[in-house]
């Protein structure tokens, strides 16, 4: 009766079906963002492009409609997000800046099919100039995933296998 009340009276707007947001409020992409994790329910992250352009600010990312995973069906897609069901390892979830999203190694995997071989270079040397930890994690997340038919695996190996590791930083991250 309350979200009904306050839907009626003009405070509340729906966003997605049981989501719910302040009329007024200023409608941002990381609001957008937030709203589709809801959505998706508790275990659903952000995922590729949208991963690297809100949360990890790589080369590549874009802020568009927003993409989520999650491991329960999302039954409507619309043009306020874009979901797909898949049960992600724990090793490819974490929250950062208070968002779920998939780690910095798995949105490396996951944009490397959308993006030009330039972008996904240069997204590959921002993480490892940001931490060789998460250099050392993406070549690690590479290789355990090369057996798997996780698209543009092969290339995103290729071009990992090229680099070299940065010197160690003393605060890993």
């Amino acid at each position: 009766t309350m979200i009904a009340d306050r839907l009626a009276s003009g405070r509340w707007e729906l966003v997605l079906p049981n989501v719910y947001r302040i009329v007024g409020a200023p409608d941002t992409q990381e609001q957008r963002a937030v709203a589709a994790c809801l959505y998706g329910g508790a275990d659903a992250v952000l995922k590729q492009r949208t991963a690297a352009a809100g949360v990890w600010d790589l080369p590549g990312g874009r802020w568009d409609q927003p993409r989520i995973a999650s491991p329960r069906q999302i039954k409507r897609q619309t043009e306020r997000l874009i979901a797909r069901r898949l049960s992600l390892a724990s090793s490819d979830r974490t929250r950062h800046c208070g968002f779920p999203v998939t780690t910095l190694a798995r949105t490396v995997v996951d944009i490397a099919p959308q993006v030009s071989n330039d972008l996904l270079e240069r997204a590959i040397a921002q993480v490892a100039r940001r931490s060789p930890y998460q250099f050392r994690m993406l070549r690690r997340r590479v290789v355990e995933l090369s057996h798997s038919r996780v698209p543009a695996i092969g290339r995103l190996r290729t071009l990992l296998s090229d680099m070299d590791l940065p010197p160690t930083s003393p605060n890993p991250i």
